[in-house]
Protein backbone atom coordinates (compact mmCIF):
# COMPACT_ATOMS: atom_id res chain seq x y z
CA UNK A 1 0.00 0.00 0.00
CA UNK A 2 2.96 2.50 0.93
CA UNK A 3 4.22 1.64 -2.76
CA UNK A 4 1.03 2.57 -4.50
CA UNK A 5 0.39 5.82 -1.77
CA UNK A 6 3.88 6.79 -2.95
CA UNK A 7 3.21 5.73 -6.62
CA UNK A 8 -0.05 8.24 -6.90
CA UNK A 9 2.25 11.10 -4.63
CA UNK A 10 4.67 10.97 -7.35
CA UNK A 11 2.24 10.61 -9.93
CA UNK A 12 -0.62 13.34 -9.32
CA UNK A 13 2.60 16.05 -9.33
CA UNK A 14 3.46 14.95 -12.54
CA UNK A 15 -0.08 15.36 -14.36
CA UNK A 16 -0.11 18.97 -12.59
CA UNK A 17 2.95 19.77 -13.80
CA UNK A 18 1.74 18.36 -17.73
CA UNK A 19 -1.25 20.62 -17.06
CA UNK A 20 0.65 23.59 -16.25
CA UNK A 21 3.20 23.34 -18.73
CA UNK A 22 0.00 23.11 -21.06
CA UNK A 23 -1.75 26.27 -19.89
CA UNK A 24 2.05 27.85 -20.41
CA UNK A 25 1.97 27.06 -23.55
CA UNK A 26 -1.36 27.95 -24.34
CA UNK A 27 -0.81 31.51 -22.44
CA UNK A 28 2.06 32.07 -24.59
CA UNK A 29 0.00 31.54 -28.66
CA UNK A 30 -2.58 34.04 -26.90
CA UNK A 31 -0.52 36.48 -26.55
CA UNK A 32 1.27 36.07 -29.51
CA UNK A 33 -2.39 35.93 -31.34
CA UNK A 34 -2.98 38.63 -29.71
CA UNK A 35 0.12 40.78 -29.92
CA UNK A 36 0.18 39.76 -33.55
CA UNK A 37 -3.36 40.87 -33.63
CA UNK A 38 -2.48 44.34 -31.99
CA UNK A 39 0.32 45.00 -34.29
CA UNK A 40 -1.52 44.25 -37.64
CA UNK A 41 -4.51 46.67 -36.65
CA UNK A 42 -1.74 49.41 -35.42
CA UNK A 43 0.16 48.96 -38.14
CA UNK A 44 -2.83 49.63 -40.54
CA UNK A 45 -3.25 52.27 -38.60
CA UNK A 46 0.27 54.24 -39.22
CA UNK A 47 0.22 52.73 -42.57
CA UNK A 48 -3.64 54.40 -43.55
CA UNK A 49 -2.95 57.57 -45.55
CA UNK A 50 -3.37 60.70 -43.66
CA UNK A 51 -6.65 62.82 -45.15
CA UNK A 52 -6.51 67.02 -45.24
CA UNK A 53 -9.27 68.53 -43.67
CA UNK A 54 -10.91 71.81 -44.49
CA UNK A 55 -11.25 74.19 -41.85
CA UNK A 56 -11.81 77.69 -42.41
CA UNK A 57 -9.44 79.07 -39.77
CA UNK A 58 -6.46 77.77 -42.29
CA UNK A 59 -6.17 79.35 -45.67
CA UNK A 60 -3.91 77.01 -47.02
CA UNK A 61 -2.14 73.47 -46.05
CA UNK A 62 0.72 72.20 -47.88
CA UNK A 63 0.87 68.34 -48.56
CA UNK A 64 3.91 66.50 -47.55
CA UNK A 65 5.24 63.13 -46.07
CA UNK A 66 2.14 60.77 -45.34
CA UNK A 67 -0.20 62.67 -46.93
CA UNK A 68 0.66 62.03 -50.08
CA UNK A 69 1.51 58.59 -51.39
CA UNK A 70 2.74 57.69 -54.79
CA UNK A 71 2.85 55.17 -57.53
CA UNK A 72 5.47 55.26 -60.69
CA UNK A 73 4.00 53.48 -63.80
CA UNK A 74 7.23 52.71 -65.91
CA UNK A 75 4.53 51.70 -69.09
CA UNK A 76 3.04 55.11 -68.77
CA UNK A 77 0.14 53.13 -69.47
CA UNK A 78 -1.92 53.38 -66.64
CA UNK A 79 -5.52 54.72 -66.73
CA UNK A 80 -7.28 56.11 -63.75
CA UNK A 81 -10.59 53.65 -63.82
CA UNK A 82 -7.12 51.24 -62.88
CA UNK A 83 -5.48 52.41 -60.62
CA UNK A 84 -8.60 54.22 -58.92
CA UNK A 85 -9.37 50.37 -58.73
CA UNK A 86 -8.85 47.98 -55.35
CA UNK A 87 -6.02 46.23 -57.09
CA UNK A 88 -3.45 49.56 -57.23
CA UNK A 89 -4.68 50.72 -54.13
CA UNK A 90 -2.37 48.81 -52.24
CA UNK A 91 1.06 49.27 -54.83
CA UNK A 92 0.73 52.87 -53.85
CA UNK A 93 3.71 53.28 -51.39
CA UNK A 94 4.59 55.73 -48.64
CA UNK A 95 5.86 58.83 -49.04
CA UNK A 96 9.02 59.32 -47.31
CA UNK A 97 10.14 63.08 -47.88
CA UNK A 98 8.61 66.57 -47.41
CA UNK A 99 7.89 67.08 -51.10
CA UNK A 100 8.11 63.94 -53.48
CA UNK A 101 9.29 64.68 -57.51
CA UNK A 102 9.62 62.59 -60.56
CA UNK A 103 12.86 60.54 -59.66
CA UNK A 104 12.68 58.53 -63.20
CA UNK A 105 12.20 61.08 -66.20
CA UNK A 106 10.70 58.38 -68.14
CA UNK A 107 8.29 57.27 -65.93
CA UNK A 108 4.98 58.19 -65.39
CA UNK A 109 4.00 59.09 -61.58
CA UNK A 110 0.61 58.79 -59.67
CA UNK A 111 -0.27 60.52 -56.90
CA UNK A 112 -2.60 59.73 -54.50
CA UNK A 113 -4.35 62.77 -51.71
CA UNK A 114 -6.91 62.68 -49.46
CA UNK A 115 -9.16 65.40 -48.93
CA UNK A 116 -12.05 65.53 -46.09
CA UNK A 117 -14.80 68.19 -47.32
CA UNK A 118 -16.37 70.73 -44.81
CA UNK A 119 -20.11 71.17 -46.08
CA UNK A 120 -19.88 74.34 -43.52
CA UNK A 121 -16.67 76.31 -45.18
CA UNK A 122 -17.93 79.72 -46.14
CA UNK A 123 -15.08 79.84 -48.52
CA UNK A 124 -13.69 78.89 -51.83
CA UNK A 125 -11.32 76.49 -51.87
CA UNK A 126 -8.52 75.61 -54.83
CA UNK A 127 -5.72 73.19 -55.14
CA UNK A 128 -1.97 74.57 -56.00
CA UNK A 129 0.90 73.07 -57.64
CA UNK A 130 3.98 75.23 -56.89
CA UNK A 131 6.45 74.04 -59.61
CA UNK A 132 5.21 75.31 -62.64
CA UNK A 133 7.40 73.53 -65.03
CA UNK A 134 5.72 70.44 -64.78
CA UNK A 135 5.12 69.27 -68.95
CA UNK A 136 1.90 67.21 -68.20
CA UNK A 137 -0.38 67.08 -65.33
CA UNK A 138 -3.81 65.60 -64.82
CA UNK A 139 -5.81 66.36 -61.61
CA UNK A 140 -8.63 63.78 -61.25
CA UNK A 141 -11.21 64.98 -59.02
CA UNK A 142 -13.93 62.25 -57.93
CA UNK A 143 -18.03 62.93 -58.88
CA UNK A 144 -20.65 62.12 -56.30
CA UNK A 145 -22.40 60.31 -58.93
CA UNK A 146 -19.11 58.27 -60.01
CA UNK A 147 -16.04 58.71 -61.71
CA UNK A 148 -13.72 61.42 -62.05
CA UNK A 149 -13.49 64.57 -63.50
CA UNK A 150 -10.32 65.45 -65.58
CA UNK A 151 -8.25 69.05 -65.44
CA UNK A 152 -5.57 68.84 -68.03
CA UNK A 153 -2.17 71.07 -67.13
CA UNK A 154 0.76 71.56 -67.74
CA UNK A 155 3.02 73.57 -69.73
CA UNK A 156 2.94 71.36 -72.79
CA UNK A 157 -0.50 73.34 -72.95
CA UNK A 158 -0.96 77.10 -74.07
CA UNK A 159 -1.26 79.63 -71.53
CA UNK A 160 -4.43 81.00 -72.43
CA UNK A 161 -6.01 77.43 -72.45
CA UNK A 162 -6.01 77.91 -68.66
CA UNK A 163 -8.75 78.53 -66.48
CA UNK A 164 -6.94 80.70 -64.11
CA UNK A 165 -4.97 83.09 -65.71
CA UNK A 166 -1.45 82.46 -62.62
CA UNK A 167 1.93 81.04 -63.43
CA UNK A 168 1.38 78.14 -61.14
CA UNK A 169 -1.20 75.21 -62.26
CA UNK A 170 -4.37 76.18 -60.23
CA UNK A 171 -7.87 73.91 -59.94
CA UNK A 172 -11.16 74.72 -58.39
CA UNK A 173 -12.20 72.06 -54.97
CA UNK A 174 -15.91 72.85 -54.91
CA UNK A 175 -17.56 71.61 -51.23
CA UNK A 176 -19.31 68.25 -51.75
CA UNK A 177 -20.73 67.73 -48.14
CA UNK A 178 -18.57 66.64 -44.97
CA UNK A 179 -16.98 63.11 -46.64
CA UNK A 180 -13.63 62.14 -47.30
CA UNK A 181 -12.72 62.07 -51.00
CA UNK A 182 -9.47 60.86 -52.98
CA UNK A 183 -8.05 62.97 -55.66
CA UNK A 184 -5.43 61.58 -58.21
CA UNK A 185 -2.74 63.24 -59.95
CA UNK A 186 -0.54 61.99 -63.02
CA UNK A 187 2.56 63.80 -63.48
CA UNK A 188 4.57 63.25 -66.46
CA UNK A 189 7.90 65.49 -67.16
CA UNK A 190 10.89 65.60 -68.68
CA UNK A 191 13.11 67.69 -66.00
CA UNK A 192 12.75 67.14 -62.62
CA UNK A 193 8.71 67.82 -61.08
CA UNK A 194 8.84 68.49 -57.60
CA UNK A 195 5.33 67.81 -56.20
CA UNK A 196 4.71 70.63 -53.86
CA UNK A 197 0.74 70.34 -53.71
CA UNK A 198 -1.33 73.70 -51.60
CA UNK A 199 -4.82 73.51 -50.32
CA UNK A 200 -5.42 77.23 -50.65
CA UNK A 201 -8.83 79.40 -50.18
CA UNK A 202 -9.61 81.47 -53.03
CA UNK A 203 -8.67 84.99 -50.89
CA UNK A 204 -5.55 83.68 -50.01
CA UNK A 205 -4.81 82.83 -53.53
CA UNK A 206 -5.52 86.58 -54.53
CA UNK A 207 -3.71 87.95 -51.78
CA UNK A 208 -0.81 85.80 -52.22
CA UNK A 209 -0.65 86.35 -55.94
CA UNK A 210 -1.01 90.38 -55.82
CA UNK A 211 2.07 90.43 -53.61
CA UNK A 212 3.83 88.11 -55.47
CA UNK A 213 3.49 89.58 -58.85
CA UNK A 214 4.60 93.31 -57.16
CA UNK A 215 7.55 91.99 -56.11
CA UNK A 216 8.09 90.48 -59.77
CA UNK A 217 7.21 94.11 -61.20
CA UNK A 218 10.44 95.56 -58.59
CA UNK A 219 12.81 92.88 -59.74
CA UNK A 220 11.63 92.93 -63.56
CA UNK A 221 11.58 96.67 -63.58
CA UNK A 222 15.54 96.95 -61.46
CA UNK A 223 16.39 94.91 -64.23
CA UNK A 224 15.03 97.71 -67.01
CA UNK A 225 16.10 100.59 -65.31
CA UNK A 226 19.95 99.36 -64.81
CA UNK A 227 19.47 98.41 -68.95
CA UNK A 228 17.88 101.75 -69.69
CA UNK A 229 21.08 103.90 -67.57
CA UNK A 230 23.49 101.64 -69.83
CA UNK A 231 22.15 102.16 -72.93
CA UNK A 232 22.46 105.65 -71.93
CA UNK A 233 26.00 105.34 -71.03
CA UNK A 234 26.44 103.38 -74.55
CA UNK A 235 25.10 106.22 -76.53
CA UNK A 236 26.79 108.83 -74.92
CA UNK A 237 30.65 107.31 -74.53
CA UNK A 238 30.55 104.22 -77.12
CA UNK A 239 31.84 101.56 -75.38
CA UNK A 240 31.32 98.03 -76.68
CA UNK A 241 31.27 96.44 -72.87
CA UNK A 242 28.00 98.44 -71.85
CA UNK A 243 26.17 97.19 -74.88
CA UNK A 244 27.77 93.90 -73.52
CA UNK A 245 25.92 94.01 -70.11
CA UNK A 246 22.90 95.00 -71.50
CA UNK A 247 22.51 91.79 -72.98
CA UNK A 248 23.71 90.16 -70.05
CA UNK A 249 20.90 91.99 -67.64
CA UNK A 250 18.55 90.83 -70.29
CA UNK A 251 19.67 87.60 -70.59
CA UNK A 252 19.18 86.94 -67.02
CA UNK A 253 16.04 88.25 -66.84
CA UNK A 254 14.79 86.36 -69.75
CA UNK A 255 16.34 82.75 -67.77
CA UNK A 256 14.47 83.72 -64.46
CA UNK A 257 11.27 84.85 -66.30
CA UNK A 258 11.74 81.53 -68.04
CA UNK A 259 12.19 79.67 -64.64
CA UNK A 260 9.61 81.29 -62.29
CA UNK A 261 6.74 80.75 -65.42
CA UNK A 262 6.65 84.64 -65.69
CA UNK A 263 7.85 84.22 -69.80
CA UNK A 264 5.62 81.64 -70.55
CA UNK A 265 2.52 83.91 -69.37
CA UNK A 266 3.40 87.10 -70.91
CA UNK A 267 6.33 86.31 -73.36
CA UNK A 268 4.85 83.15 -75.35
CA UNK A 269 2.07 81.89 -74.17
CA UNK A 270 1.03 80.39 -77.37
CA UNK A 271 4.45 78.74 -78.06
CA UNK A 272 4.93 75.78 -74.76
CA UNK A 273 7.24 73.74 -76.53
CA UNK A 274 9.89 76.58 -75.69
CA UNK A 275 9.27 75.90 -72.18
CA UNK A 276 11.74 73.08 -72.00
CA UNK A 277 14.81 74.52 -73.88
CA UNK A 278 14.25 78.56 -72.35
CA UNK A 279 16.02 78.06 -68.82
CA UNK A 280 19.10 76.40 -70.81
CA UNK A 281 19.51 79.16 -73.87
CA UNK A 282 18.38 82.43 -72.02
CA UNK A 283 21.60 80.96 -69.31
CA UNK A 284 23.86 80.32 -71.94
CA UNK A 285 23.61 83.62 -73.44
CA UNK A 286 23.63 85.38 -70.38
CA UNK A 287 27.09 83.45 -69.72
CA UNK A 288 28.59 84.00 -73.12
CA UNK A 289 27.43 87.66 -72.90
CA UNK A 290 29.46 87.63 -69.42
CA UNK A 291 32.53 86.55 -71.03
CA UNK A 292 31.65 89.28 -73.87
CA UNK A 293 31.19 92.03 -71.44
CA UNK A 294 34.69 90.80 -69.27
CA UNK A 295 36.32 90.91 -71.86
CA UNK A 296 35.98 94.09 -73.30
CA UNK A 297 36.00 95.90 -69.95
CA UNK A 298 39.57 94.01 -70.06
CA UNK A 299 40.47 95.06 -73.14
CA UNK A 300 42.02 91.31 -74.06
CA UNK A 301 41.49 91.34 -77.87
CA UNK A 302 44.55 94.15 -78.00
CA UNK A 303 46.64 93.62 -74.49
CA UNK A 304 46.45 90.12 -73.83
CA UNK A 305 45.96 87.85 -76.79
CA UNK A 306 46.62 84.64 -74.61
CA UNK A 307 43.12 85.12 -72.12
CA UNK A 308 41.39 86.64 -75.17
CA UNK A 309 42.12 83.24 -77.04
CA UNK A 310 40.95 81.46 -73.49
CA UNK A 311 37.67 83.09 -73.52
CA UNK A 312 37.33 82.23 -76.95
CA UNK A 313 38.02 79.08 -76.30
CA UNK A 314 35.82 78.88 -73.26
CA UNK A 315 32.86 80.03 -75.20
CA UNK A 316 33.54 77.56 -78.06
CA UNK A 317 33.15 74.44 -75.98
CA UNK A 318 30.29 76.02 -73.95
CA UNK A 319 28.53 76.40 -78.00
CA UNK A 320 29.65 72.61 -78.55
CA UNK A 321 27.93 71.38 -75.17
CA UNK A 322 24.85 73.54 -75.97
CA UNK A 323 24.93 72.40 -80.10
CA UNK A 324 25.64 68.09 -78.68
CA UNK A 325 22.74 68.62 -76.26
CA UNK A 326 20.48 69.95 -78.33
CA UNK A 327 21.11 67.33 -81.02
CA UNK A 328 23.00 63.95 -79.82
CA UNK A 329 22.91 64.03 -76.17
CA UNK A 330 19.44 65.25 -74.80
CA UNK A 331 19.97 64.79 -71.41
CA UNK A 332 22.87 66.99 -71.04
CA UNK A 333 20.70 70.05 -71.89
CA UNK A 334 19.37 69.53 -68.33
CA UNK A 335 23.01 70.24 -66.46
CA UNK A 336 23.14 73.73 -65.57
CA UNK A 337 26.50 73.21 -63.43
CA UNK A 338 28.11 73.52 -66.93
CA UNK A 339 27.70 77.26 -66.42
CA UNK A 340 30.19 77.68 -63.67
CA UNK A 341 32.95 76.87 -66.53
CA UNK A 342 32.80 80.15 -67.78
CA UNK A 343 32.67 82.28 -64.66
CA UNK A 344 35.55 80.54 -63.79
CA UNK A 345 37.04 81.65 -66.64
CA UNK A 346 36.13 85.37 -65.71
CA UNK A 347 37.35 84.74 -62.03
CA UNK A 348 40.71 83.31 -62.95
CA UNK A 349 41.25 86.16 -65.49
CA UNK A 350 40.03 88.83 -62.85
CA UNK A 351 42.48 87.58 -60.30
CA UNK A 352 45.59 88.08 -62.43
CA UNK A 353 44.37 91.08 -63.20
Amino acid sequence: MRHNNSERLLTYPRQFLILDILEIETSMRFNKIFSLGVGIVFSLRVAAQKPVEVRDTIDQYIFSYSELDFLEDATGKLTIDQISSLAYQAQFKKNTVQHPSNTNKNSTYWFRLKIKHNSHSKKTWLIEFFDQTIDHLEFYSPLPSGGFETTLLGDDFEFNKRKVRHKNFIVDLPMQGDQEFTYYVKVKSQQKADMIIVLRSQGWLFQYALDEYFFFGIFYGMILVFSFYNLLMFIAVQERHYLYYILYLVCVGLYQMSADGIGFEYLWPQYPSFNYYAPGVFLYLATSCALAFSGSVLDLRKKYAAFFRFFVGVFLFRSLFLLLSLTVFPSWFGFRFIEIIPFLAIYFVSIYF
